[in-house]
């Protein structure tokens, strides 16, 4: 497929096993920033909410092209996209095996370009991976795996996430991590700093291409921390046994 400038081509894919019951509320509103796809022009906008109903302790799994993702904790299972198509209620969302899909009318593209969602209560599991933008997540609950990447973007775990294993991964970005509470840790971007604030973990493994790693009151576990170019900083930080290897840069351990 092909892309001009100001084109965006996202998919997003949601995977609930057992999922069944969707209402959408469909607000609509223009934009003037001129988007195509395969040459077709995508000049409509509007914002789709959509009623999980039933993705209590199932597996979630976004996937993106382009955009942000944000993943938080809220009073409802519910997730808001906005989608760009050819003309006003062209495209509608439709889910099949598990996945949210896009649909039109004339047959013309129909892209999502940005996704924001609630959980209410715990997920077996969570993955978002975007092959550019930011991923964001908070407060939620994973029992098993929680794993987010982009090829280009900040990733941001906070506000007392609890999970099972949890990787994170940036091509290019800084990565944020506060208040996570999980059995293991393993959190890499080729370009960024990597920072770890009032976590939990029984491993950790935490890496940098180009960019400082900064670790404060954390009980870590058995630490792993290599960084080619950068500094790597310890400040009240707790751990079973611990390896800090930078290419170039200082190491400090108080």
């Amino acid at each position: 497929m092909q892309h001009r400038l100001f084109s965006l081509l996202l998919s997003l894919t949601v995977t609930a096993t057992g999922l069944s019951g969707c209402n959408s509320h469909w607000t609509e509103f223009r934009s003037h920033t001129s988007w195509s796809v395969d040459g077709v022009e995508l000049n409509e906008e509007r914002e789709i909410e959509f009623e999980l109903d039933q993705i209590a302790g199932q597996d979630l799994s976004l996937e993106l092209s382009l955009g942000s993702t944000i993943v938080r904790a809220g009073e409802f299972n519910r997730a808001r996209l906005t989608v760009r198509e050819y003309s006003p209620g062209d495209a509608r969302i439709e889910l099949r095996n598990g996945k949210l899909l896009l649909k039109t009318e004339s047959g013309k593209p129909a892209v999502f370009a940005a996704a924001d969602i609630t959980i209410s209560s715990p997920l077996n599991s969570l993955e978002v991976h975007s092959g550019s933008g930011a991923i964001e997540v908070g407060g939620i609950r994973i029992k098993q795996k929680l794993d987010l990447s982009t090829g280009m973007g900040s990733l941001d775990l906070h506000g007392d996430v609890e999970a099972g294993q949890v990787r994170l991964s940036s091509g290019s970005g800084e990565i944020q991590v506060h208040g996570l509470v999980c059995e293991e840790l393993n959190a890499s971007t080729g370009m960024g700093a990597l920072t770890v604030r009032d976590c939990k973990s029984k491993a950790s493994e935490l890496e940098s291409g180009m960019g400082d790693v900064e670790l404060f009151d954390s009980d870590l576990g058995d630490l792993a921390v290599n960084t080619g170019m950068g500094s790597i900083e310890l400040r009240q930080v707790r751990t079973s046994s611990k390896s800090l290897e930078t290419g170039m840069g200082k190491i400090k351990d108080n």
